[in-house]
């Protein structure tokens, strides 16, 4: 079950009221990106934001509140670059070899973690998996490029390289491998988030997939 984050008090509905909570969100970032997590408090939000700690905690009852909203606004804006970013990336190495699009498809969905677990650390460790960033791309990609998610066409990869692969259900083996991909960068990231700048633990995720599909001979 996913982990909840907490959630606003209540919602602004007049325009000052807006104004007031999207200025703490802003202090919030501008706190992490200049001074860091360990800095962030509600009353340091506060601070910077120019407004008093009771009308902070009239919307927020904790940063972690705060928190959320930022990582929603800026999953929202990020999922259009991240799509401009990757599909290139990706599509680059599908006509190279299965591994070097695997290899690809591996580091890009690491980078995509990495990307908010160095701005918000512990508080995306914990609660990365409610936000679902590699979801939320998935879905931009599908209804703003009319592209297939990745999941949608690592069956049309695997079908492109059959004869250099030992499993007879290609479904199930584009399954399998995204769970395999997925599963393994999560949990580092949950439990040993420096793994996810480590190019050996990337490698060994690698060398599973393809170990999988092709076994342990495969190129």
């Amino acid at each position: 079950m996913k982990k909840l984050p907490p959630e606003p008090r209540r919602r602004p509905s007049q325009s000052r009221s807006k104004v007031l909570v999207d200025a703490i969100i802003q202090a919030c970032k501008q706190v992490l990106a200049d001074e860091g997590e360990e800095r962030l408090t509600t009353n340091r939000i506060a601070e910077v934001a120019g407004v008093t700690i009771g009308s902070l905690y009239q919307y927020f009852p904790n940063k972690e509140a705060i928190l959320a909203n930022l990582l929603s606004e800026e999953f929202a804006a990020a999922s259009d670059q991240v799509c401009r970013e990757v599909t290139p990336r990706v599509a680059a190495q599908i006509g190279i070899s299965l591994r070097a699009t695997i290899h690809e498809l591996i580091h890009v969905t690491a980078e995509l973690h990495l990307r908010y677990l160095r701005l918000h650390g512990s508080f995306y460790r914990e609660y990365h998996d409610f936000f679902d960033f590699h979801g939320k791309v998935n879905k931009h990609m599908t209804e703003v490029f009319h592209q297939p998610s990745w999941q949608d066409w690592l069956p049309d990869l695997l079908k492109k390289y059959k004869s250099e692969i030992i499993v007879s259900d290609l479904d199930q083996a584009a399954f399998i491998s995204a769970n395999i991909i997925e599963g393994l960068i999560s949990t580092a990231l949950k439990d040993r988030p420096e793994w996810l700048e480590s190019e050996v633990y990337l490698d060994n995720i690698e060398t599973a997939v393809m170990n999988f599909l092709q076994g342990c001979n495969g190129e």
